[in-house]
């Protein structure tokens, strides 16, 4: 398994399980996906059936890597936005809840592991 299959087997773990578990789960992922009690509503699932989405199309990522290659790449630029506008403001303003600091460590460690082994030549290209 190459590192780009590796990162693809990872969001399917990662976005697609989560992504289920706030569609058929909400309660579950209130708790454990969303680390508080967030409601339950179409926004959330929205962006539940995108997870899902995204863990699905990472499916087909693992036989053709690089043609896949901009599913992971819209990964990394939405978490990077993320941690831009909300993950650093967010710490230079004195926020500390566990769930900030979570999300901020695992986008962090997504986006520069995305950016090792991302194929951006044939991204550019």
């Amino acid at each position: 398994m190459t590192a780009l299959q590796f990162m693809y087997l990872a969001a399917i773990l990662g976005s697609g399980i989560a992504g289920a578990v706030v569609l058929f789960a909400p309660a579950v992922a209130m708790r454990y996906v969303f680390l508080s009690e967030v409601a339950d509503d179409h926004v959330t699932r929205v962006l539940g059936a995108a997870w899902l989405g995204l863990g699905l199309i990472s499916l087909v990522g693992i036989e053709d890597p690089i043609r896949y290659s901009p599913v992971l790449a819209l990964q990394m630029v939405a978490m990077a936005a993320w941690l831009l506008f909300d993950g650093a403001p967010g710490f230079l303003a004195g926020r500390s809840d566990r769930a900030h600091k979570i999300y901020s460590a695992v986008f962090a460690v997504w986006v520069a592991a995305l950016i090792l082994t991302l194929p951006f030549d044939y991204l550019a290209g």
